[in-house]
């Protein structure tokens, strides 16, 4: 499936994924750059390759997202990497993906033709979106519990009390009626992946339950429980 590379919201090229060690839920493909990728990228490419103890920090600070071309933007948990070396600038690039979920390979991968990724009134997002939703969660989750946030890759990471605390997000598609965004989330000992997000878009503190939040087990039980449940109360 064809998928655009973006650091932060610039255009780093395209690439044609495919199914590659299934054990690590891993997908690759030969990378088509754009002129941001050469001009503005490389160079830390290059030196993440090279360093035998990776600045991941650095790397961290690229934000890097892929969106598939159905709008779905993959959640690498083993992270996003370029084969490209600086001894070999005109060989060919290869991205790898690693730790992808696995509803992106049998719904998007295996399945002919791809399922739907989201039903009306849900949408899939743009990366300008995306950034300013786990922006905007960020900001208000630090309101709502009045304490220190970090950011971290693409996926935010949110040091309180709230619910939503110690989770990684990275934010997935909206529903276009309300301000309701799901977000994948992570969180080590916890069983839930995705989490739907009330935002709530104000500059000042929330009460400290605020933004609500409801945790899914999987993006299947999201789509049963509450994608396909909004479309039906549209229709009514």
């Amino acid at each position: 499936m064809k998928a655009e590379i973006f650091s932060h919201a610039k255009y780093l090229g395209s690439v044609e994924l495919q199914i590659g060690d299934e054990s690590m839920s891993h997908l690759y493909g030969v990378f088509s750059p754009s002129r941001c990728y050469y001009t503005e990228i490389r160079e830390y490419v290059w030196r993440f390759n090279a360093l035998a103890a990776p600045d991941f920090e650095e790397w961290f600070s690229l934000r890097l997202n892929i969106q598939l071309d159905n709008g779905y933007f993959i959640y690498a948990e083993g992270g996003i990497t370029f084969d490209d070396i600086r001894d070999f600038p005109n060989e060919p690039i290869q991205i790898d993906v690693a730790g992808v979920d696995g509803h992106v390979i049998n719904d998007f991968f295996r399945s002919s033709p791809p399922r739907p990724f989201v039903v009306y009134p849900w949408k899939f997002i743009s990366i300008e979106q995306k950034l300013q939703f786990e922006d905007e969660l960020q900001k208000e989750v630090g309101f709502s519990a009045r304490s220190k946030t970090t950011s971290i890759s693409k996926f935010l990471r949110v040091v309180n009390t709230h619910p939503l605390a110690e989770h990684f997000f990275s934010a997935l598609c909206m529903n276009e009626r309300f301000d309701d965004i799901l977000f994948v989330s992570r969180k080590n000992g916890i069983e839930t992946r995705f989490a739907v997000v009330h935002l709530t878009w104000t500059d000042t503190p929330e009460k400290k339950d605020s933004p609500k939040v409801t945790f899914y087990k999987d993006f299947d039980e999201f789509k049963y429980l509450k994608m396909y449940t909004d479309k039906t109360d549209w229709e009514d």
